[in-house]
């Protein structure tokens, strides 16, 4: 019991961030483009899923934890869900940052491009 307590926590902590990472998304890039009055180009398509595969990963990792007897096989499988949870975090991430250059670059050039 205190083998997943340990590992719940830990756990928590990195998925946790990959969490917060995402809620500061779904948050701060509408203030952002709005402020660059951007306000109409917010891509929701992009911040929505993102957040909501963290949340996911969140959830179907402690899910996992709790419910895997293997000390090994809890680990390991919390590994993989922290590292598919941070690359689906940067993945959302580099297409935002693609889809705003290609907006802006759209904007300054005319639709030209």
């Amino acid at each position: 019991m205190l083998g997943k307590v340990i590992a719940g926590v830990i756990f928590a902590f990195f998925a946790g961030w990959d969490l917060w990472e995402a809620l500061g998304n779904v948050v701060g890039l509408p203030a952002y483009y709005r402020a660059i009055e951007f306000g109409e180009f917010i891509p929701w398509w992009i911040l929505v899923p993102g957040f909501v595969l963290a949340v996911a990963a969140f959830a179907g990792g402690l899910w996992w934890i709790i419910r895997t007897p293997q000390p090994g096989a809890r680990i390991l499988g919390a590994l993989i869900i922290v590292a598919a949870s941070a690359s689906l975090q940067l993945s959302v991430l580099s297409a935002e940052q693609a889809w705003r250059s290609r907006v802006i670059f759209g904007l300054l050039t005319g639709g030209e491009g």
